[in-house]
């Protein structure tokens, strides 16, 4: 009972102080010479820009997020259940481009593509260009949460599956669906973290929804704005 409580008033503090600031800025911005208006929000919400934008953010989000489960899954099995020699190696190789700030990586690939013979320089400004960046950047997580979680199995049900069906079968039939939490996980994760960030798509040249409080704040330091700007991407999160 003890413990319990003691954990129910650290979950509340850390919750108070993380939302605390939070909750400020949002009353901050329905008040109006002292008075509740939504003007803030009307203001930003209203116009077709604002819905442009989050179409834009929730293709990239999408696009990068599918791409990474549907290729860091597979890598995170290979890495994780077979043999395959230098296997560390090639996890650690995988994981850099995650420990490197993501605008670094779009011009890494900005400077790449410049002295790359072949390639066409302009492909890399626009979607393409942000999908491609952000792929490389959030592929490691998919496969470190696939490689976790399989650890996490007990290998006397593959085994067990192993005497009946081939090695193919049991990981569509006993592997997969118990990793499913670790893919849905990586997919939203993935999600998350590529529709709020905004630096590649910035230099990129791709407009974004997350792009937009940011100026708000930055530019043209209307707070008001800005938490109008932020709060469907709260809502999207929670989601």
């Amino acid at each position: 009972m003890t413990e319990r409580l003691f954990l129910t008033v650290i979950v509340i503090f850390l919750m108070a102080v993380g939302m605390s600031p939070l909750l400020f800025m949002l009353f901050e911005s329905m008040s109006v010479d002292g008075h509740f208006s939504l003007n803030a929000y009307a203001e930003v919400l209203q116009t077709d820009r604002q819905w442009t934008l989050m179409r834009n953010s929730l293709t990239l989000a999408s696009a990068v997020a599918l791409l990474t489960t549907l290729v860091g899954v597979p890598i995170g099995i290979l890495f994780g259940k077979t043999d395959l020699p230098f296997r560390r190696f090639f996890t650690i190789l995988f994981v850099t481009p995650l420990l490197v700030p993501p605008y670094i990586s779009a011009v890494s690939w900005s400077n790449f593509f410049t002295h790359a013979g072949g390639f066409s320089f302009q492909f890399l400004f626009g979607l393409p260009g942000a999908i491609l960046v952000l792929f490389t950047v959030f592929l490691p997580v998919p496969m470190l949460l696939t490689i976790f979680f399989l650890r996490s199995i007990d290998p006397s049900l593959e085994e067990a599956g192993r005497v009946f069906a081939s090695w193919g079968k049991v990981m569509r039939g006993i592997t997969i669906p118990l990793i499913f939490p670790a893919i849905a996980l990586s997919f939203m994760l993935v999600f998350i973290l590529s529709f709020g960030e905004l630096s590649v798509a910035n230099f990129l040249r791709y407009d974004v929804y997350a792009m937009e409080s940011f100026t708000q704040f930055s530019a043209f330091y209307n707070f008001k704005a800005a938490t109008a700007a932020a709060l469907p991407l709260l809502s999207l999160i929670h989601i």
